[in-house]
C-alpha cells in the first residue's frame, strides 16, 4: 500500500478500502485466516512482542489511510481510533471464521463501525 495513494475522498473511504482489500485477500485462504485469527484470540504473554508488532503494522496502515499527509506522525486520537478499528475488524473476522457471519456481513459491519468512528 506504500507504493500507491490509497483511494477514497474521506478517511472513512480510505480505511474501508484498506480493510476490504485485506479482508478479501484473507477470505481467499480461509484456513490461514482462521489460524491467524485464532492465534490473536488465544495469544498469551509468550508472544507479546509478535502481537505488538502486528498491531503496530495495522495501526500504521490505518493511520496512513486516515491521514495520508501525516508523514508517520499520527495524533494520539488517530492511534486510538486505529486500535478500535483493528479490534472491531478482529471481532468481525472471528464471526466470519466461526461461520456466524458472511463475508458480506464483515464488510457491512466494518462500514457501519468506521463511519460511526470517523464522522
Amino acid at each position: 500500500m506504500d507504493a500507491k495513494a490509497i483511494p477514497g475522498d474521506t478517511p472513512a473511504d480510505r480505511v474501508l478500502f484498506v480493510l476490504n482489500r485485506n479482508t478479501k485477500m484473507m477470505q481467499k485462504d480461509p484456513n490461514l485466516t482462521e489460524a491467524l485469527t485464532r492465534a490473536f484470540m488465544f495469544a498469551d504473554a509468550t508472544v507479546t512482542t509478535e502481537i505488538h508488532a502486528v498491531g503496530l503494522l495495522l495501526t500504521g496502515l490505518l493511520n496512513q489511510a486516515m491521514d495520508p499527509t501525516s508523514a508517520g506522525q499520527p495524533t494520539d486520537e488517530q492511534v486510538a481510533l486505529a486500535r478500535v478499528i483493528g479490534d472491531v475488524w478482529l471481532a468481525a473476522l472471528v464471526g466470519w471464521v466461526t461461520g456466524r457471519t458472511s463475508a458480506e456481513d464483515v464488510s457491512r459491519n466494518m462500514s457501519v463501525a468506521i463511519h460511526l468512528l470517523l464522522r
